[in-house]
């Protein structure tokens, strides 16, 4: 299966990557308060909204197109321009080039291996239960090793 064309899975996967690095960067921890006036419904608001423009322009567009690095280099480029605006049409607290920043970098990371895996260039149970990967039966001998039935 191509799972450039796995839409739903795709995205899945992309939301909870924008998802787990704005609320690292956006959220309260412990005393440290000053500066993240976000709660979780905000952080998901954004990361929706950045999840689907990235996917449709960056993973649909752009990667096909002109390869990964471009890809990365739009979706950073997508993200620091998306917490810029975004939250002003959300209704919610605008957010600090510096926090900008710090989530883009860990995201551009992020995108460089979703990109990866989109191209199919990571097998999709890599280090899973069995590490197998998309072929082969867990033997660790190639398909037409001798000795196989």
């Amino acid at each position: 299966m191509n799972r450039g064309t796995n839409h739903g899975l795709n995205l899945i996967i992309k939301l909870a990557l924008f998802t787990a690095v704005l609320s690292l960067v956006l959220l309260p921890m412990g005393n440290m308060t000053v500066d993240r006036p976000y709660d979780f419904g905000g952080v998901l608001w954004l990361s929706i909204a950045l999840t689907v423009l990235a996917y449709l322009i960056g993973d649909l567009w752009v990667l096909p197109a002109y390869g990964n690095a471009a890809a990365v280099v739009v979706d950073a480029v997508l993200v620091m321009v998306g917490l810029a605006i975004l939250p002003s049409l959300l209704g919610l607290p605008a957010i600090t080039f510096g926090r900008m920043v710090a989530a883009a970098v860990p995201l551009a990371v992020g995108e460089y291996y979703f990109h990866r895996h989109l191209q199919g260039q990571i097998p999709a149970t890599a280090g899973l239960a069995g590490g197998r990967g998309e072929e082969g039966d867990g033997s660790g001998r190639p398909d037409d090793s001798p000795g196989r039935n």
